[in-house]
């Protein structure tokens, strides 16, 4: 892959999730600008721009021993901390209509589109799968109404819009539905979707508490 980015760029994706072993061969052809194709006895220079991704603490996992620091130094040559999707419901709209673009690709023409109603709800959820559980939702909704706008009934996101009856008004049915489906996503780990929501570990156990989760 780095022979073939020569005079590029190369995208590393969850660079904190590479294995020791990998992490020192990354390491040395970064120090080095060489590559040594697997069945070759020669090396061969690369000229490569690196550009590495990862949803890791890198400098806990330094400090853990899971992450050589001498290659998070070479690699960190600027930094872009994008926030978690929850954090930026602008680019939603822009992300979500990108999604279906590269669905209808597949089928060699367009799709009608999102409803506004069914905007609304992308727009108000938490995305704790940020981008990658976006674009699954959009895509699995477009397969199940090809011909027609996605709308509400199409998304499996739908229960966390307020529904009709709530007692005590909207607030505490949308948090208990809020609360049940991050925890769903996050197997269950209370410090886990405390973190996903943005919210301290005494607001997440009152929150529990209010909905009767705890």
């Amino acid at each position: 892959m780095f022979a073939a980015a020569h005079g590029g760029t190369l995208f590393l994706d969850e660079i904190g999730a590479a294995s020791e072993a990998l992490q020192l061969r990354l390491l040395r052809v970064v120090e080095e600008q060489l590559v040594r194709p697997v069945g070759s006895t020669r090396s061969q220079p690369v000229d490569v721009r690196i550009a590495a991704a990862t949803n890791e603490d890198l400098m806990r996992a330094i400090g853990e021993g899971r992450f050589r620091s001498d290659l998070y130094y070479r690699l960190r040559g600027a930094t872009v901390r994008l926030p978690p999707l929850r954090r930026r419901p602008d680019d939603i709209p822009l992300l979500a209509y990108h999604a279906l673009d590269l669905w209808a690709q597949h089928r060699e023409g367009a799709h009608p589109g999102i409803a506004k109603e069914a905007m609304a709800l992308l727009v108000k959820y938490p995305w704790p799968g940020n981008v990658r559980e976006l674009i699954s939702e959009v895509q699995e909704a477009a397969s199940a109404c090809p011909d027609e706008p996605i709308r509400p009934r199409h998304l499996s996101i739908r229960a966390l819009a307020p529904q009709p009856g709530d007692e005590t008004g909207d607030e505490e049915g949308s948090r208990l539905r809020l609360l049940t489906e991050t925890l769903r996503h996050t197997g269950g780990n209370v410090a886990e979707a405390g973190r996903v929501l943005g919210i301290s570990r005494s607001t997440m156990y009152r929150w529990l508490r209010s909905v009767g989760l705890r």
